[in-house]
């Protein structure tokens, strides 16, 4: 992985961080910008990074400071990441990971994947002809439907093994996968969700590592890295506006600790399910705050189960919220706001479009 994408990337992150919790629009690049360049150390590509808007109002020292702390700290993070990622060269490799190392003897030519975000890094990366099999929610690419189906959430050890896999990738292990897995000598590796767009692409290139496709991985990420300059470049026309982002109609959201809330907060998005103070990075709001709230917009993550902007605008006192008076309830691909991986920028864009056409 680059380090000069790497650090672009922690150095956006924080920067949109700063923003949304000041509560104030600032003008990012937008038409003229002023550029530094780096090139990474290992490969003699350069990288352009952007050094922000001229025009843009000049930050306070305490928000420097901040910035400084938290691109060091990021930095730091990053140097460790290329340190176990150059343990990652050679078979065996063994992986320092959260649920304890995990040794991967020779390079994986059966893998089954019982996670659709997975999957489609898998696919991204050009390693599709060695998944053997896929969960019945892998769906994207199209290639992924002519695999053999398991179904994660009835996970049975048996069907697995059937399929002889020389490794699986899991996103859960609530139903004893692991154990399952270990007592028959056959390789996992459990990636849960991420709580950071940085963590996500993180697994992209633990994956790429793991099945052999190093290079194919940055290409991919080197390209993600230029979407994403470009989503952030054009985000400051939307900074700084209130949203709702609902999971399903029992009102559960989810607040910038999670994946999908780091997403909004890097477009300089405010979600209104931080102001609720509840521990859990998917808490289940209450139709009383919501209202109380009033977002601007209402994001519904749940519309492929049926949830519509008629049925949002019949909720009890929902008719008055701005979001459903001003047409600003946007229905999401649910596949993309439920995922993680190479299409989470296509989920950003559509974000992005939603707001800037309803403006």
């Amino acid at each position: 992985m680059r380090k000069s994408a790497i650090l672009f990337l922690v150095l956006s992150l924080v920067l949109a961080s700063c923003r949304t919790s000041s509560a104030e629009t600032t003008v990012l690049a937008g038409e003229s910008t002023s550029t530094s360049t780096s090139t990474s150390t290992s490969t003699s590509t350069t990288v352009t990074v952007s050094a922000g808007s001229e025009s843009a109002p000049e930050r306070t020292a305490v928000e420097l400071a901040e910035l400084e702390q938290a691109a060091a700290e990021l930095a730091a993070l990053e140097r460790e990441q290329e340190r176990l990622l150059a343990e990652l060269l050679t078979y065996p490799m063994t992986l320092p990971l959260d649920s304890g190392p995990v040794t991967i003897e020779q390079r994986p030519e059966r893998i089954v994947s019982l996670s659709a975000s997975h999957t489609e890094m898998l696919y991204a990366i050009g390693a599709g002809e060695q998944v053997v099999g896929t969960d019945l929610t892998s769906n994207y690419p199209p290639a992924a439907q002519a695999t053999a189906k398991i179904d994660a959430f009835q996970f049975s050890i048996e069907e697995v093994a059937a399929l002889e896999p020389d490794l699986v990738i899991l996103a859960f292990d609530f139903q004893g996968e692991g154990e399952a897995l270990s007592a028959l000598g056959i390789p996992f590796l459990v990636l849960g969700p991420p709580d950071s767009l940085l963590t996500a692409f993180s697994q992209l290139s633990l994956v790429g590592a793991v099945s052999d496709h190093r290079m194919e991985t940055e290409q991919v990420m080197d390209d993600l890295y230029l979407q994403l300059d470009r989503i952030q470049r054009a985000a400051y026309r939307i900074r700084g506006r209130t949203f709702y982002h609902e999971v399903d109609e029992t009102l559960y959201s989810a607040t910038s600790a999670s994946f999908i809330g780091d997403l909004y907060r890097t477009l300089g998005l405010v979600n209104i399910a931080d102001a609720a103070g509840l521990d859990s990075p998917f808490p289940q709001l209450s139709p009383e705050f919501i209202i109380d709230q009033n977002p601007e917009f209402i994001f519904l993550a749940d519309a492929n189960f049926g949830v519509t902007v008629e049925s949002v605008a019949a909720r009890p006192g929902w008719d008055t919220l701005t979001a459903v008076t001003g047409g600003k309830v946007v229905a999401l691909d649910g596949d993309l706001a439920g995922r993680w991986g190479p299409r989470t920028v296509e989920l950003m864009d559509a974000i992005l479009a939603a707001v800037e056409e309803r403006l």
